[in-house]
């Protein structure tokens, strides 16, 4: 069951990110905040579709900061 959930879990992390992807807009004066952003891989391809290079991006998780991209 556990198992089944993590795989449900994967999937819907995997739906959001390509639908927010694709909602966002190309914009080069736009800054980019992420919150909860991991070791980074989403906020550099969220920054690389604005085409921004004003990125910023918060993470609490300590193992994921020291990961950051």
């Amino acid at each position: 069951m556990k198992r089944h959930l993590q795989t449900l879990w994967d999937k819907a992390e995997k739906n959001n990110e390509n639908n927010i992807f694709f909602l966002l807009e190309y914009d080069p004066e736009a800054s980019l905040l992420d919150c909860g952003c991991g070791e980074g891989e989403n906020t550099l391809k969220f920054a690389s579709r604005i085409g921004t290079s004003k990125i910023f991006g918060i993470e609490i998780v300590e193992d994921l900061i020291y990961k950051a991209k």
